[in-house]
């Protein structure tokens, strides 16, 4: 099964297999995230530029520059949003259970 970035649309999310991941081409910033969506990752176009700018950075680690836009390697990206899941919301306190 060939996939290419201009596949993974929200139309047409295309879950891709772990090999398929490591040949497919370096992409942008808005190519990720449907392919990101396409393998189960709940990300929008907004978080993702959110957690990648410069005073945050969070964001996926950078492959190589074309002029000023950052290109990533899908592989790494997938790793990288994999590594963000957490088992409960960040934003609340760890509450103790009061058993010591």
């Amino acid at each position: 099964m060939n996939v290419s970035p201009a596949s993974l649309s929200k139309s047409n999310p295309t879950r891709v297999a772990a090999s398929e991941v490591e040949s497919l081409p370096l992409m942008t910033r808005q190519q990720l995230v449907p392919f990101l969506n396409a393998q189960g990752i709940p990300i929008t176009k907004s978080v993702l530029n959110k957690l990648s700018a410069p005073k945050i950075n969070r964001g996926p680690p950078i492959a190589s520059w074309w002029g000023k836009r950052p290109l990533y390697t899908p592989s790494e990206a997938l790793d990288w949003a994999r590594s963000m899941l957490s088992d409960r919301p960040s934003d609340l306190p760890l509450i103790e259970d009061g058993t010591d």
